[in-house]
């Protein structure tokens, strides 16, 4: 499910978000009333977790504005003043239920289930997301990096409409989690979702291809034909669209290389590119998100935790250490790897450095000594390069970064790229 929490309180939304995640539900929240009628603009949500008290402001004011804007929203809501008035008001307006402070994950997931049982979410739109999903760590849609956040944002913005969307990025940095999430926020969440790598692509599997998403990982394993044939598909599939007036499917390609590059030696077509890049996202390596990367260890430890049947664990202060100072190669893929590894090995209720991979710690020994301290610069110079010849000019690649083009020069200059 699709959650917002709203509290202006960071350890509940923590809290409530760690709960969340752990169950496979994709979170955004709202610290005032401000930013969550900012978000509710822009995105749709299955629930709605909301603090009586925001603040200044009255959660009931705010619950009164949701239930204006979108009258069936399942709301259920927070407070620290726990009464049976404040309860009664709060449902009697249209809240779902009430949950007091301080409360435990369990009241959480409790409450989920009463929502699930009463029917007002649509279960059936779970079932169409491929079963791999689900035991995959949750994507986290929000961040603390700006290119990250810029990132993620565009991807949400574009969710609602049926542009074509081109996902570049390394092995591992989460682009058909990425992909998947889109497909949850469209018009076609109620379909398929269809994969289909593109050098496994045929005729006769676009053919069967009619709603719902495709999705289509390394498009620029496409040989020159059957880029041919998918160019005249994509048509074929815009004028179904234009006659029928219905979003009947959208497409979502994703590529670690330089589709550009490829266009220069011959071996992409430069018609087909500029269909597929609509709307472009570029996802930064893992090493690239330090200050997220907190927030991504607590959630994939609480992930496994609950996957694995055992109880929460803590992560030692030395071990989170140890993970912020590797710069993950393999990106999301290896980071996982190493989690669960250490979630698995954890003997007590504190998962230590002791409990890493054996191989993994030796890698990274290894990787520590062979690498400079520049590592992290390296990696930004290479993301900005590659953001450079991805686009029209200076001004636009600045856009794509999302910071001004004076921070790009100085940038370009401190990193050795002029």
């Amino acid at each position: 499910m699709h959650v917002l929490i709203i509290d202006d309180e960071a350890s509940i939304r923590k809290t409530t978000r760690i709960a969340l995640e752990a169950c496979g539900h994709s979170v955004v929240e709202a610290g005032s009333t401000v930013r969550a009628i900012r978000v509710l603009g822009e995105l749709e949500f299955d629930v709605i977790f909301l603090d009586l008290k925001l603040g200044s402001d009255d959660g009931l004011e705010l619950l009164s504005r949701i239930l204006t804007m979108r009258p069936n929203q399942v709301v259920v809501m927070f407070t620290a003043y726990a009464n049976v008035s404040t309860a009664v008001k709060a449902i009697k307006q249209g809240a779902f239920d009430f949950i007091p402070k301080p409360f435990t994950p369990q009241a959480i997931r409790d409450v989920l289930d009463r929502i699930h049982i009463s029917g007002k979410i649509n279960q059936h739109e779970d079932s169409l997301i491929p079963t791999d999903q689900l035991i995959q760590p949750p994507t986290v849609l929000d961040s603390a990096e700006v290119l990250v956040e810029r990132a993620l944002s565009l991807a949400l913005k574009a969710a609602p409409t049926l542009a074509h969307i081109l996902i570049r990025g390394n092995p591992g940095t989460g682009k058909r989690s990425l992909a998947l999430e889109i497909h949850k926020r469209s018009a076609q969440r109620s379909a398929s979702f269809t994969e289909i790598s593109g050098g496994k692509m045929t005729r006769e599997l676009l053919a069967r291809i009619t709603q719902g998403t495709l999705y289509v990982p390394e498009i620029a394993d496409l040989d020159l034909e059957m880029q041919g044939h998918f160019l005249h598909w994509l048509d074929e599939i815009r004028s179904a669209c234009y006659k029928e007036s219905a979003h009947t499917l959208r497409l979502i390609t994703s590529c670690k290389i330089n589709l550009e590059e490829r266009v220069v030696k011959g071996l992409f077509r430069e018609d087909l590119l500029y269909r597929l890049n609509v709307v472009a996202i570029d996802l930064p390596d893992l090493a690239l998100r330090q200050a997220d990367l907190q927030r991504h260890i607590e959630l994939t430890t609480s992930f496994y935790c609950k996957r694995l049947g055992k109880p929460l664990l803590c992560i030692s202060p030395s071990l989170i250490s140890r993970l912020q100072h590797y710069t993950w190669p393999n990106n999301f893929k290896e980071f996982n790897h190493v989690i669960e590894s250490a979630v698995i090995a954890a003997g007590g209720l504190v998962i230590e450095v002791s409990d890493l991979p054996s191989d993994w710690d030796q890698k990274q020994s290894a990787l520590n000594h062979a690498h400079k301290p520049s590592d992290l610069h390296e990696l930004e110079a290479e993301h900005i390069s590659r953001v450079l010849k991805d686009s029209r000019n200076l001004d636009d690649a600045a856009h794509k970064l999302g910071i001004d083009p004076s921070t790009l020069y100085r940038k370009r200059q401190k990193l050795g790229l002029i």
